[in-house]
């Protein structure tokens, strides 16, 4: 039993008032870590969506790059029958260079025989 001015009372009162603070300090904290816990969702969320981006990127930029070795291959393809259009003309102007040099020639004979028979 408690008289009116006992210790009894105030000690009561007292680890009310205390277990009061430890209970707010307690609320206070857990609020405090919920918008932290807020906070990192979100950012967690930021670095989501970047991530999504960045992959798509990645897809957009390896089509880009498949599109251009496409291209480069057709162009060495090109290239190539070029290469031995240029070879077989190269061939036929040597054949041919002969066949020039042969007719200049004859044509000179034709041309001194004509003069020296007058």
């Amino acid at each position: 039993m408690s008289t009116p001015f006992s210790d009894q009372s105030d000690t009561d009162y007292m680890d009310d008032r205390d277990n009061y603070e430890v209970l707010h300090l307690q609320q206070r904290l857990l609020s405090e870590q919920d918008r932290d816990l807020d906070r990192l969702s979100d950012a967690v969320g930021r670095q989501r969506e970047l991530g999504l981006l960045i992959g798509e990127e990645l897809s957009s930029q390896i089509q880009l790059l498949e599109e251009t070795e496409d291209m480069i291959d057709h162009t060495d393809r090109s290239l190539d029958r070029a290469k031995r259009n240029l070879s077989k003309l190269s061939k036929k102007v040597k054949n041919n260079g002969h066949l020039c040099i042969i007719f200049s020639l004859l044509l000179t004979l034709i041309v001194l025989i004509i003069v020296l028979t007058k």
